[in-house]
């Protein structure tokens, strides 16, 4: 019995630890922007002119995706507290999307254009880019709100 204990708390203390981590790592997105923020566009008030990307794994060889492209990706849409708003993250597959194709807004396919096949960042997209001002309501996203994408991008298929 004192074993059996002792691995559920063991296995409470890795989640509680996985769960920290996340919010860590989210939470560097953020205070990446407020950095971004204030360093390049102090006469814009918390929104940059144009999405930018964090990258948290570099690929110097790999393809980078075009509009018209195919692409092998996961997504995580954060808002800016940093809670998960939808996606597909973790253990899930990834999914084809095509570069362009209206199903995301326009900051997601321009993030996507600055990687490289192999890479995981963080991007960071103005509501300009995003849902604009009316929002999104179906993914609770308020009228001109930031968002960030986390994005991990395996492979890219040329298209037509």
């Amino acid at each position: 019995l004192r074993f059996r204990m002792r691995e559920v708390l063991n296995a409470e203390g890795y989640a509680e630890k996985e769960r920290q981590d996340k919010r860590q790592r989210q939470s560097n997105a953020v205070d990446a922007f407020k950095m971004y923020v204030q360093l390049y566009r102090p006469d814009v008030e918390n929104v940059p002119l144009e999405p930018f990307v964090i990258k948290e794994t570099f690929v110097s060889e790999g393809q980078s995706p075009r509009y018209g492209d195919s692409v092998l990706v996961k997504y995580l849409l954060l808002d800016f507290s940093g809670k998960p708003l939808d996606g597909i993250w973790g253990t899930e597959a990834p999914v084809w999307l095509r570069m362009g194709g209206g199903s995301f807004p326009l900051g997601f396919y321009e993030g996507l254009k600055g990687m490289r096949t192999g890479e995981t960042a963080m991007v960071v997209v103005p509501y300009t880019f995003a849902w604009g001002e009316e929002g999104n309501p179906d993914l609770y996203i308020p009228p001109m709100e930031n968002v960030v994408y986390k994005l991990e991008l395996f492979e890219v298929k040329e298209g037509n």
